[in-house]
């Protein structure tokens, strides 16, 4: 297996660094999926990257945050900021993820997340970062691997929309998409279509914007049970494979592992015409009942 060149890069020896960089200078969008979800570049450096997306991509009407609606923005800059610490010709393909929300109600305003890389080896690199309210208190930490390998990091995309405008007044649009087929206190079952919408740059769907499947399937579980609202969070993610965007159907299932008085287990996955794409486990913090 070809191993990557180690060593922290001048800005000149990177073109992911120098593409994020042009993007954010430009206000293009890098993928189809940071159109659909408001995502927009604001801060690039060696090993560490930022965006902001409008909060109503990912509050409700109450105020509430929904972890679903930020997993594209998670995503996009956890991985970005290891591309900015490869050399040329080689890219990412993010493995694991894991989010933990806070149980916080927000102003709507922007939501800024940054990244910052924490270990780059010859295969695989990881970062971890926050996402933040513009006045600066944490919504949620995150953290992911990806492993290398040959490729082009943010390859341009010509011909992409700019960015929707932050003051419309649609709330998680991305709920048009997802499409509840059974829900109840033990187990969650969504459909959703591999949309060009919530794809990458290669095609693919996004990884946020898979995770966000599974999610919304464990939703139906929470929801079931009435924890849905002010419960801390932590989500794990396990990426196995790719789902081409070309509309056809997903579907996300979720069932319930462990019901306790404080505490509430889950795992869900992603299938693609029967085979799993992404496994996610999650733990639900709540006051003891």
């Amino acid at each position: 297996m070809r191993e990557v060149p180690m060593g922290i890069l001048a800005p000149e020896e990177n073109s992911a660094l120098a593409r994020l960089r042009e993007v954010i200078a430009t206000g293009q969008p890098l993928a189809p999926a940071h159109v659909g979800f408001g995502v927009a570049f604001v801060e690039a450096e060696p090993r560490r990257s930022a965006a902001r997306m409008p909060a109503r991509m990912a509050v409700d009407e109450t105020g509430a945050v929904d972890l679903a609606g930020l997993l594209v923005l998670a995503d996009s800059v956890l991985a970005t900021a290891i591309m900015t610490a490869l050399p040329e010709g080689w890219a990412v393909s993010t493995v694991t993820m894991h989010l933990q929300s806070h149980a916080l109600r927000v102003e709507d305003d922007d939501l800024l997340a940054v990244a910052d890389v924490t270990h780059v080896d010859g295969q695989s690199g990881a970062s971890e970062g926050v996402v933040r309210t513009a006045g600066g208190t944490v919504v949620a930490s995150m953290s992911t691997r990806c492993v290398l390998h040959p490729g082009e990091a943010l390859r341009p995309m010509p011909g992409l929309t700019s960015l929707p405008a932050v003051g419309s007044d649609v709330r998680r649009p991305w709920l048009e998409n997802i499409a509840v087929v059974e829900g109840t206190p033990e187990s969650g079952l969504v459909t959703a279509k591999a949309l060009a919408s919530w794809g990458n740059a290669a095609s693919r769907v996004q990884g946020g914007a898979l995770a966000l499947v599974a999610e919304r399937a464990l939703h139906e579980i929470w929801a079931g049970r009435g924890l849905d609202r002010d419960a801390t969070y932590d989500l794990h993610l396990t990426y196995l494979a790719g789902v081409v965007c070309d509309g056809h159907e997903i579907s996300g299932r979720a069932q319930l592992l462990h019901a306790g008085r404080s505490l509430a287990v889950a795992r869900a996955d992603v299938l693609d015409e029967g085979r799993s794409k992404l496994l996610a486990q999650a733990s639900r913090y709540h006051k003891a009942r």
